[in-house]
């Protein structure tokens, strides 16, 4: 599984997110970023800012002790 980890930077201020949606492959998780990005460049406050996206590869390989996913 994959999903979009993005950072979004105004002025000397950030923040990390994602769009909350887990892809069943990295093409779906890419067409899906360049749309997200294309949209966040039209919208973006002022010209300074930027956003970096990368789609991530999750593994459930090693399960967390304690906490049920």
């Amino acid at each position: 599984m994959y999903i979009i980890v993005l950072i979004l930077f105004l002025g000397g201020n950030h923040q990390v997110g994602s769009n909350q949606i887990l892809y069943a492959n990295e093409e779906m998780c890419e067409a899906d970023k360049a749309v997200m990005v294309q949209k966040l460049e039209q919208t973006k406050p002022t010209p300074d800012a930027f956003v970096i996206t990368k789609c991530v590869e999750m593994s459930f390989e090693n399960k967390s002790k304690g906490i049920a996913l």
